[in-house]
């Protein structure tokens, strides 16, 4: 059983996370990652994302070169797994940073 702090309220609230997570595309990858790495090692990636996101926020760039630093990420990211950037078959669009 999950026992969630602060009574059936929160309950509700994080309910409503995990479906918009799902709505959003987000939650079977977090799932995923989860399960082929376990617990420690997800947690010790997540760790590193987050700060790596902080540091990014908190840059001296331009929303332009935030965009930028994004975009060499997920083309290095593609690179690694033997796809090529933009060949997701999504056109980029407006604030995308793929």
């Amino acid at each position: 059983a999950v026992r969630l702090p602060g009574g059936k309220h929160h309950s509700y609230v994080a309910l409503g996370d995990l479906l918009g997570w799902h709505d959003r595309g987000f939650l079977v990858p977090i799932l995923e990652d989860h399960r082929q790495l376990g617990k420690e090692d997800y947690g010790r990636w997540h760790r590193r994302m987050s700060q790596a996101m902080q540091a990014l926020a908190s840059s001296p760039l331009d929303l332009a070169g935030k965009r930028r630093a994004l975009r060499a990420l997920l083309g290095e990211a593609k690179a690694m797994s033997g796809a090529t950037a933009g060949d997701d078959g999504e056109a980029e669009e407006e604030g995308d940073v793929s």
